[in-house]
């Protein structure tokens, strides 16, 4: 079941186990809408945070943060908004991590780039006689010039967190 922008009830909320995953460099306004769904469910969240190692072969890989510090930018956020949940944030090495393995797992958060894994993981669940979780699908925000938001883009000094345009795209004709 995919459901877009829903909302539980504030009873099953504490009955629900949020889980999503992603490497969250230079936590930005994309990454913070993420988060902040997941709260709308749960207040125990599992976060598969992307090791440092895998990392290695990303464009400007030099400027990522590392795993520490990018983990400790989540929970501050996290703890920001909501002082008492309940943050599990494990190294990810492939791209599922525990969600086909761990049935206390109920929810999980994607974007319309991650759908097509969240779904795979929904099959292997199945395949091994696990309950498929719930879908929470959000879009993914763009930045001024009307582009998604990326860690990359904000690597290269391109925008900053909010999406704001740090340079201006220029044409040259000849």
């Amino acid at each position: 079941m995919i459901q877009q922008e829903s909302l539980e009830e504030e009873e099953e909320e504490e009955f629900r186990n949020v889980i999503l995953g992603g490497s969250f460099d230079k936590l930005h306004k994309g990454h913070k809408l993420l988060l902040k769904h997941a709260l709308k469910f749960s207040n125990r969240i599992k976060i598969g945070l992307v090791k440092d190692e895998i990392l290695k072969d990303k464009f400007l890989s030099s400027k990522i943060e590392k795993f520490n510090v990018r983990k400790n930018k989540i929970i501050r956020f996290l703890k920001k908004i909501r002082k008492n949940v309940k943050i599990d944030i494990f190294p990810l090495s492939d791209p599922y991590g525990p969600s086909i393995e761990d049935n206390t797992i109920t929810d999980i958060i994607a974007t319309e780039e991650t759908l097509p894994r969240v779904i795979k993981i929904n099959k292997i669940r199945s395949s091994k006689n696990l309950s498929k979780l719930k879908i929470h699908v959000i879009k993914l925000l763009l930045a001024d010039d009307g582009r998604i938001i990326r860690s990359s883009r904000i690597r290269v000094g391109e925008i900053d967190k909010d999406g704001k345009l740090l340079v201006k795209k220029i044409k040259i004709k000849y």
